[in-house]
């Protein structure tokens, strides 16, 4: 038994600073250290960066495109009733196109399901953060009473210690009874070993808390608990602001909306496509092409600049579309049942918490 003691102190035992770690600072250190956040927290990053690219197609957009920077042609040209000639060109055509969509059916239903995503992933980040912190807190709670465990064992301790050696002198002078030795003997090992068994879970409490908050180094915290506050509210107070406020039941009204919007952008596919665009072609050569003799020094230049109005319209594509608006339809239905699963639980929840608050 000491030498496994030793070997968990020797675990435990950190070599960084020791901190001192307030009940009130577990929340900036949840939201600071926890990993699981940290992960949680690129998403909601990530979904910025994506809506911010949808947003982007409300923008004209230019394209470089070149055939050839330089491109080489040489040969021979041979015909038995005509003069032979040959090629031996430099030549580069580079083109610039502007494009700016005037009309894009799929354009508006694209950035609503982008800003949907983006809310959902900031609610996601919400929800998590709230429940580490509240399981960080549960945790610094058990570790203050697991102190208050291991003091009120050894005050048991020091008690069976007393009452075996009251039970061994009333032996001893003739007045008391071996039964009661042995019980009181019996007593003392059964309270070391309740000691022990509470000195272990004190360490699991601290480790736990320390995985939550991701903390390095060693702590240690205010051994004392007190009074955090009171809840006066009504039980219906409860049940309507908690569902208010609640957000995964939001996540599953934005689950909601993406299908409604990923439903209308299956039936815009139906709808035309005008957009204007503005190309400039040039071309520049150096060289000669199918003449007798090559002039090296012979150059050429030239452009032209193109500004049109385009329109596209997909008008049948054999019931594709319409079959995926009507799949993502009965999907925006489910979610409907989900929200009202989700709310039947939430009430439920809410109701046992307040009740064991009140039994507390």
């Amino acid at each position: 038994l000491s030498e496994t003691k030793n070997n968990i102190d020797a675990v435990l035992k950190e070599k960084e600073t020791q901190i001192f770690l307030n009940y009130e600072e577990i929340k900036g250190f949840t939201v600071k250290n926890n990993q699981e956040l940290k992960s949680l927290e690129n998403l909601v990053t990530s979904s910025s960066f994506n809506l911010s690219s949808k947003i982007a197609k409300r923008y004209p957009t230019l394209d470089l495109q070149a055939s050839g920077l330089p491109k080489y042609v040489s040969g021979k040209n041979y015909s038995s009733n005509s003069t032979t000639t040959k090629t031996s060109k430099f030549s580069a055509n580079p083109a610039l196109n502007i494009k700016l969509d005037l009309l894009d059916p799929l354009r508006g239903s694209e950035i609503k399901i982008a800003k949907d995503n983006y809310q959902i992933a900031i609610n996601n980040y919400e929800i998590k953060k709230k429940d580490l912190i509240q399981e960080a807190k549960s945790r610094y709670h058990k570790l203050q009473k697991s102190y208050q465990d291991i003091k009120n064992k050894k005050l048991s301790l020091d008690l069976s210690i007393i009452s075996l050696k009251d039970a061994q002198s009333k032996f001893d002078a003739g007045i008391g009874t071996k039964f009661e030795v042995l019980e009181a003997d019996a007593q003392l090992s059964r309270d070391r070993q309740l000691l022990n068994e509470k000195k272990i879970q004190h360490k699991i409490n601290k480790i736990e808390l320390k995985e939550i908050l991701n903390i390095k180094g060693d702590f240690v915290i205010n051994e004392k608990q007190k009074l955090i506050g009171f809840w006066n509210h009504k039980l219906n107070k409860n049940i309507n602001e908690g569902l208010v406020k609640n957000l995964s039941l939001k996540n599953i009204n934005l689950q909601k909306s993406i299908k409604q919007s990923q439903a209308n952008k299956y039936l815009n596919t139906y709808k035309p496509n005008i957009y204007i665009s503005n190309t400039l072609t040039s071309s520049f050569s150096k060289g000669d092409s199918l003449a007798l003799q090559i002039n090296s020094e012979k150059s050429g230049s030239s452009y032209t600049n193109t500004v049109s109005l385009n329109f596209g319209w997909n008008i049948f594509d054999g019931g594709q579309n319409k079959n995926l608006y009507k799949s993502s339809k009965a999907d925006a239905m489910s979610e409907e049942y989900s929200y009202n699963n989700l709310e039947n639980v939430l009430k439920t929840n809410i109701s046992k918490a307040y009740l064991n608050l009140k039994l507390n």
